[in-house]
């Protein structure tokens, strides 16, 4: 479906994952999908060469709200746990994110609330220096 329909980032992803990835800093997908439509969705988006590293359903033996996706993706690219941040859009990935020690920012398009360390609508409203901000411990 994606082949034939295309798809579209999220407002601000693009932004956020290209900015990210020229200030050098390491990103991951940690998905509970398999491999494959990883790859088909980031090939789509145009987005590939943002990640380092994806870690996958092949990749773990327990779904989210395990932390075991986001442990063997900061193994794959190997960043301290206290070092990470998780940007989702469910509950169970926030969670997933915290078990594991690391902090979160929730993007609240799909749930009314998450239970992260900084709750955005969209990416774009994020400022610039959010990331740096949430690892330092500053947040709104």
């Amino acid at each position: 479906m994606i082949q034939t329909r295309g798809a579209e980032c999220l407002p601000g992803v693009r932004r956020w994952l290209e900015h990210l990835h020229q200030e050098g800093w390491r990103q991951a997908v940690a998905s509970s999908a398999p491999l494959l439509n990883i790859q088909t969705i980031l090939e789509a988006l145009a987005i590939g060469e943002c990640f380092d590293a994806i870690a996958s359903s092949e990749d773990v033996q327990r779904g989210k709200p395990d932390p075991q996706v986001f442990l063997a993706a900061a193994a794959k690219v190997a960043v301290p746990l206290q070092r990470c941040i998780v940007v989702e859009d469910a509950p169970a990935g926030i969670e997933g994110g915290r078990r594991a020690g690391m902090r979160t920012i929730g993007v609240c398009s799909s749930h009314g609330t998450l239970q992260a360390d900084w709750v955005v609508r969209s990416l774009d409203e994020l400022p610039d220096d959010a990331f740096d901000r949430l690892l330092n411990g500053r947040v709104p």
